[in-house]
């Protein structure tokens, strides 16, 4: 099996449809499609099950609501896949071509992960504008630490994790999963895929489609969230820091830009007393504003 696309669903009834026929258009057609239905209300887990008695490539598993963390982790645990790839539920890919690229990479240069470039659509599929472009013939010549240094440079580097194809040795070696009950777990993760890995490639070619929803998540953070952010800084600037190399220096930069996110969102807390509690937190971690990004920071 070559790829295992694994695929955490919550109450997507609206949007599941499209994510998982865009996988089934793919020309390459040796992958599974693993549904972890993360204990959905409404029709989802009905729609998992259609799906997998249509196509013997696709598995429904059915689950208690643990959060998407913890389906991602299932569904690795289940997958056959040299390579996994994680997507959302609400998204889809617009390469059909998708999956045929990645094997022809793999198979000329063997990575730890593929970055990969995306497009946003609005909630009803309509594409939104696209500038992005990666059109760096010379960077696949590059060592480790350069590619890390571009792909940070130049805003080419999400952290979500359906913006890379990683393989799946690589996830065991290193024992990378998403640590459950997390919030913003998807930085923490990629902070360990970044920070562990021996070489990876970009593709060139938009694939994926990130649906925005409405409502800005912001305004909309619980305590809680908030509070796993901050913890998230305050780890990963302490690890990197003591590493004190030229990839960690590299992260720094990365993470300052996630910095002034988190200021961002304490700033339309509500709760005041929590919010100083938050602040104080944060101002302790203000050195990340001496390392500058780019056009982000």
């Amino acid at each position: 099996m070559r790829f295992s696309i694994i695929i955490p669903v919550y109450n997507a009834e609206k949007y599941l449809q499209q994510c998982i026929e865009s996988i089934l258009a793919q020309t390459y057609m040796d992958f599974e499609i693993l549904l972890i239905n993360d204990g959905s209300t409404d029709q989802s887990g009905a729609l998992c099950d259609e799906f997998s008695k249509k196509d013997p490539r696709i598995y429904a598993v059915h689950i208690e609501n643990q959060g998407a963390a913890y389906a991602r982790n299932l569904g690795f645990i289940k997958a056959k896949g040299e390579y996994i790839y994680f997507m959302d539920s609400d998204d889809f890919l617009c390469n059909n071509h998708f999956l045929q690229y990645v094997s022809n990479i793999a198979d000329a240069e063997p990575f730890d992960f593929l970055q990969l470039i995306y497009t946003n659509a609005k909630e009803d599929g309509t594409f939104l504008p696209n500038n992005q472009s990666w059109n760096i013939p010379e960077f696949n010549f590059q060592n480790v630490e350069k590619k890390i240094e571009i792909i940070i440079e130049k805003s080419m580097f999400t952290i979500s994790p359906w913006s890379k194809v990683i393989r799946k040795d690589f996830l065991l070696t290193h024992n990378i999963t998403f640590q459950n009950g997390l919030f913003a777990e998807d930085i923490d993760w990629s902070f360990e895929i970044l920070s562990k890995t021996n070489d990876f490639s970009i593709l060139n070619d938009t694939v994926y489609v990130y649906r925005k929803q409405p409502n800005s998540m912001s305004l909309r953070m619980s305590t809680k969230q908030l509070e796993d952010y901050v913890y998230i800084l305050e780890k990963w600037k302490k690890n990197l820091e003591t590493a004190n190399n030229n990839r960690s220096r590299q992260l720094l930069r990365y993470l300052s830009y996630e910095y002034y996110v988190g200021l961002g969102m304490i700033s339309c807390m509500e709760d005041q007393r929590i919010q100083t509690e938050l602040i104080d937190r944060m101002n302790k971690l203000s050195a990340l504003t001496s390392y500058k990004l780019n056009w982000k920071t």
